[in-house]
């Protein structure tokens, strides 16, 4: 129940692979440019620059006409890149086909693909991972595992409707809002006080109002969102509540860049990274970062552009490649930025006329 000031951490700006190519093509086109420059221009460190250079290849070489992948801000690998990639392959066929595409209709061509590939257990593997989760929780009773989770309240916002016999004007939605965080156990017997973040240290209506003897555990920062200071210290609150009871209890938390456990010596530690590990191989995504695309290899020798390879013809493209890859004495032929087609162009180009 302290009042503690946030600290306004450094905001992390992500580039989308669309920006870096940009970025990529001006150091090409503009070599004296300084990288200090572009890092101004694009509002992000200098570090970040070069790294970005570092791998132009990469960059250059990504299609912007395709959105989702130019609009792409982080890379996760999928947890089947295979079966990932396979499926990217006939979802984009199927739309090029004009076919209607239903969540079972996804779920029946995963599993074959899944059966193709040989993956086992694709259909127990998500439960798999949720019985590993409840095998974690078989060491706390249910009083001891505890649940944590914010929200937004915009507590001078309107209501967005209303009766009316005739047209009403429109007004302008207040959106000042504070961050409250709620904390219980799973039976609902016992609730921590509320975590209340306002943008204000001292707001007009609370000043000589001792905060300690709130209701709530009162934070502030510019924001008034969730920091990772502002989480750290309510860890270190709840801990020492934790340490008076001689208790140890089992935190679950959402997946978020402000819940980090930041040089806090707690009892569950230990139990901590391992619970997280469990939570994070339940998420699976969907995206792909091979630098050749599955549906290029399959089409190099077709006829018909938009003809829509067979399961067979994607499952041969994805093991035909991943088998020449590793033969190191084949030389692959390096891929051609926009750039250089399009200067080798015009030189063919002035040199017909």
């Amino acid at each position: 129940m302290i009042t503690i000031p946030g600290m306004l951490p450094v905001k992390r700006k992500h580039l989308s692979a669309e920006q870096k190519k940009e970025i990529c093509k001006k150091k090409r086109r503009f070599p004296s440019i300084l990288n200090n420059e572009l890092a101004k221009e694009y509002g992000v460190q200098k570090t970040c620059i070069s790294d970005i250079l570092k791998q132009s290849p990469k960059w250059l070489n990504i299609d912007t006409t395709n959105k989702a992948k130019a609009s792409r801000k982080r890379e996760r690998q999928p947890k089947w890149p295979k079966l990932d990639e396979a499926m990217q392959v006939w979802v984009e066929s199927a739309l090029a086909a004009n076919m209607d595409l239903t969540q079972a209709a996804l779920l029946t061509k995963a599993k074959v693909f899944a059966t193709a590939l040989n993956i086992a257990n694709f259909k127990e593997a998500l439960n798999q991972h949720r019985e590993n989760l409840q095998k974690f929780c078989e060491g706390y009773t249910l009083d001891n595992i505890w649940n944590a989770d914010e929200t937004a309240l915009y507590w001078k916002m309107r209501p967005s409707k209303t009766l009316a016999k005739g047209p009403v004007s429109g007004h302008k939605k207040e959106k000042a809002r504070v961050s409250l965080m709620f904390a219980t156990n799973a039976t609902g017997t016992e609730k921590l006080p509320p975590v209340f973040i306002h943008t204000s240290e001292n707001p007009h209506p609370l000043r000589n109002i001792n905060k300690k003897r709130l209701p709530v555990w009162y934070y502030w920062n510019k924001t008034a969102w969730m920091q990772v200071s502002t989480y750290n210290n309510w860890l270190e609150h709840v801990d020492e509540i934790m340490e008076r009871q001689n208790r140890y209890i089992l935190l679950l938390v959402d997946y978020c860049t402000t819940h980090i456990q930041q040089q806090v010596e707690l009892k569950l530690k230990e139990e901590y990274n391992s619970l997280g590990d469990l939570i994070n191989n339940m998420v699976i995504t969907d995206e792909v970062n091979d630098p050749m695309d599955v549906k290029e290899y399959v089409e190099i020798d077709a006829e018909v552009i938009f003809e829509m390879p067979s399961d067979n013809d994607i499952i041969r493209a994805i093991e035909d490649r991943d088998s020449n890859s590793q033969q190191e004495e084949i030389e692959l032929l390096p891929k051609i930025s926009d750039y250089d087609a399009l200067k080798a162009f015009n030189l063919i180009e002035t040199y017909l006329l």
